[in-house]
């Protein structure tokens, strides 16, 4: 029996993978040689970069392992950035970027206010 950590992962389009790096987590396309090299800046600093190779063939294991390397995340989760399950803020989250109370985490208690003083 195949264990779901032995079947295969999904490959990624490239065009599909340029858009959402460009729409869905902002990365500017600053470069292009035989890769085009993205980057995102926040707040005047670098914070992340990757480089797509430019062909047309879908992104298999090794490639989306290099691209998540540049990005410092598991090439999972770069899977799951590409196929929109993975938000730009818990990208950002895992770069310190974004602090980690979101809405999402919200307990529904409200912070507690001072009393004023009568």
């Amino acid at each position: 029996m195949c264990s779901q950590r032995d079947r295969p992962l999904p490959s990624l389009d490239p065009e599909d993978t340029a858009r959402q790096l460009r729409r869905k987590f902002h990365f500017e396309n600053v470069g292009e040689t035989n890769h085009d090299t993205y980057e995102l800046v926040e707040d005047g600093r670098l914070v992340a970069y990757v480089d797509l190779a430019r062909h047309k063939q879908p992104y298999r294991d090794k490639v989306i392992g290099y691209m998540a390397r540049q990005l410092q995340v598991q090439p999972r989760f770069f899977r799951e950035m590409i196929q929109c399950t993975v938000t730009r803020e818990k990208f950002l989250q895992g770069k310190g970027i974004v602090e980690t109370t979101s809405p999402e985490l919200d307990t529904g208690t409200p912070p507690e206010l001072p009393t004023p003083d009568d």
